[in-house]
């Protein structure tokens, strides 16, 4: 539970840098961890190739309304550990965003629980990395 609910409710935060983020490795590390964070637009994880355990990003947007895509470029098929929960309604509260995967986990990101809208509605999932 790292950045359990570290941001809650921030409603100045615009943009976070997670860069240097290459593993997530414990369960829940980021539950809740940016809900309502209502001036949130974008977040990348570039360098993030491993969500290993279970509910990693549960409910980690939840209500950022102005979330408008989100980014998994360095994510890998062989980057996820037991369960399909690592997902699990990280967008609920959240309408029209775009998540940006890499191709290769397409058959892996399709087992997740939510898939394909992760608990927001009308969320765009792309396999264009």
């Amino acid at each position: 539970h790292a950045f359990d609910s570290a941001f809650y409710g921030c409603t100045a935060l615009t943009s976070v840098n997670f860069s240097s983020l290459t593993t997530v490795s414990a369960r829940s590390v980021f539950y809740s961890a940016f809900r309502g964070c209502t001036s949130l637009a974008s977040v990348s994880f570039s360098s993030l190739a491993t969500v290993g355990a279970g509910y990693t990003f549960e409910e980690a947007f939840r209500g950022c309304t102005s979330l408008g895509s989100l980014s998994f470029p360095a994510l890998t098929s062989s980057g996820f550990g037991a369960g399909t929960g690592q997902f699990t309604s990280m967008l609920a509260g959240v309408t029209g965003c775009t998540l940006h995967f890499p191709a290769a986990t397409q058959t892996k990101i399709a087992t997740l629980t939510g898939y394909p809208n992760f608990g927001g509605t009308n969320t765009t999932v792309l396999f264009d990395l």
